[in-house]
């Protein structure tokens, strides 16, 4: 090591290399044939690793500062649009379908082997950089309609982040030895979005569909595994924050989280408009300090009254915001509605 401050291990990601994004459009043709038809689907898949990490017993040693810096911010976004919209036809439909995957970590380690680290302020964090979020979208929409007697919509969008593991820890044989302060960080910032939106109209019957799923798995730690020793405070902290991502419309911008819209509008006999929402989040937060640790235990720091030690999780969001609006509108005979919302939520923050 030498003096000053130094920065001895870093990783980072962004979204130009770790995000991934896909849209597609389409678009009825107009004819008279009496049928248009337009679909849509996008896919989006991403799988990245992010680490930053000290192994095989490695021994680092600095006058300044250490850091062992994870820094990540993830997006992955899939958008299918497709409009079938034709005044000539009989018949128009038209669907959308997106799906959006997600599986990623983003860690920082002080691994097995026996490791020392030394400096004056020992920091291994693994966190999302500037208050960025890492957003995750999916979005279906279809709009079919014209001056024909049939009008039908449907639209599907699955948005499933299937881990999202953040990790800032020191394992049981590693030491850390600071002259001042040692922080122990973990955070992850979410922002995911589902959409999935529908629009029929026709002088005859209007149809319209939406579904919209949403699987979520986010697991956030920091701990202390080894021995630590500081002149100064010892913090462990692991932060989650849900951070509802902006719908970009021309004139307002509401945070939504999952949106499903379907209407229906017809001077027939029926306007039918239909929506179903499942949503599936397990999400825990944990920091901890090993069972078997040593904390201020081996005499490397002269005791004083600025040796702290402090534990925490933090669960810090903004209101989740779900959506399951129907329209529908008739001009004769009948009309009907659906809705259905089906969620499951495991949130649990742990401190030890």
């Amino acid at each position: 090591g030498k003096g000053g401050g130094t920065d001895l291990t870093s990783a980072s990601s962004k979204s130009g290399t770790s995000g991934g994004q896909s849209s597609s459009k389409d678009s009825g043709s107009e004819n008279n044939s009496g049928v248009g038809i337009a679909a849509s689907v996008a896919v989006g898949v991403v799988k990245t690793n992010n680490t930053a990490k000290i192994t095989h017993g490695a021994d680092l040693s600095a006058l300044g500062d250490v850091t062992i810096a994870a820094h990540a911010e993830f997006d992955a976004s899939a958008k299918a649009f497709g409009a079938a919209l034709a005044m000539d036809n009989d018949t128009n439909i038209a669907a959308g379908v997106s799906v959006n995957y997600f599986e990623g970590t983003n860690k920082a380690q002080v691994m097995s082997g026996g490791s020392i680290i030394k400096g004056a302020h020992i920091t291994v964090e693994a966190i999302v950089p500037n208050g960025a979020t890492d957003d995750f979208v999916a979005w279906g929409a279809a709009a079919a309609g014209g001056k024909g007697q049939t009008g039908i919509a449907g639209s599907v969008a699955i948005n499933i982040i299937d881990h999202m593991d953040t990790e800032a820890s020191t394992a049981g044989d590693s030491q850390l030895n600071a002259s001042g302060a040692i922080d122990v960080n973990g955070e992850v910032r979410l922002g995911p979005q589902t959409l999935a939106a529908a629009g029929a109209f026709s002088k005859g019957n209007a149809l319209s569909a939406v579904v919209d799923v949403t699987l979520l798995h986010s697991h956030t730690t920091a701990f202390i595994g080894g021995a630590a020793d500081a002149s100064g405070a010892i913090t462990v902290n692991a932060e989650r924050h849900m951070v509802p991502t902006e719908l970009d419309l021309p004139l307002v911008q509401p945070k939504l989280t999952v949106v499903a819209v379907a209407g229906s509008a017809s001077k027939g006999d029926v306007a039918l408009a239909g929506s179903f929402i499942a949503s599936d989040w397990h999400i825990d937060v944990d920091a901890h300090i090993g069972a078997f640790s040593h904390i201020n235990r081996n005499g490397l720091q002269t005791a004083n009254a600025g040796q702290t030690v402090s534990v925490t999780d933090e669960r810090n969001e903004d209101r989740v915001r779900r959506r399951r609006p129907r329209r529908h509108a008739r001009l004769h005979r009948y009309w009907y509605r659906a809705g259905c919302r089906a969620s499951a939520q495991d949130d649990e923050g742990i401190y030890r």
